[in-house]
């Protein structure tokens, strides 16, 4: 890295009229080249933190409704995307999600900014699984706001040509 210019009194007097307009030009490129060395010459450590920092923080994503991934498989959801995403609505669409991803989402609401915010379960399968972590955390739902659909919310819906039927789930916004 080159050394910064050394500093004569031009650069003091660059206000002074009596100084040529080229010589305060080069005073005020002298002085920015200082500050740009200076900025590089910041410990690494220090530009490590602020990193490390910014990383830190989370932007969430809000939506109304939202697929839990891979139908609640703890390889592929974690409490990161809880962290993310916050939906009013979560689906867990598969016949075993994990127990792991039903604590990440209790333990990334509790981190929410806006704990207040309301949130609703809705698996598509009621399993034991399920069953279990209700139980088991219970208070902790009801004190996060969040709240189990149950399965009789739940329909079937008869398309036009009344033979083809498909179950459904009923939201309103």
């Amino acid at each position: 890295m080159p050394s910064p210019a050394p500093v004569t009194n031009e650069i003091s007097n660059k206000g002074a009229p009596g100084t040529p307009k080229k010589e305060k030009k080069q005073a005020r490129k002298v002085l920015s080249e200082n500050l740009k060395n200076k900025k590089r010459s910041e410990s690494p450590g220090k530009n490590e933190k602020k990193m490390k920092d910014s990383k830190n923080k989370v932007q969430p994503v809000y939506v109304d409704l939202t697929y839990v991934p891979h139908h609640g498989n703890s390889y592929y959801t974690s409490l990161d995307f809880f962290k993310r995403v916050r939906a009013r609505y979560y689906v867990f669409s598969g016949t075993e999600p994990s127990r792991e991803v039903y604590d990440a989402l209790l333990e990334a609401k509790r981190t929410w900014e806006d704990k207040d915010l309301e949130v609703t379960m809705i698996p598509t399968y009621d399993t034991d699984t399920l069953g279990y972590w209700v139980a088991d955390n219970e208070e902790a739902l009801a004190a996060n706001h969040i709240d189990l659909s149950p399965s009789a919310s739940r329909c079937t819906i008869n398309l036009q040509d009344h033979e083809t039927s498909c179950s459904a789930y009923r939201l309103e916004f």
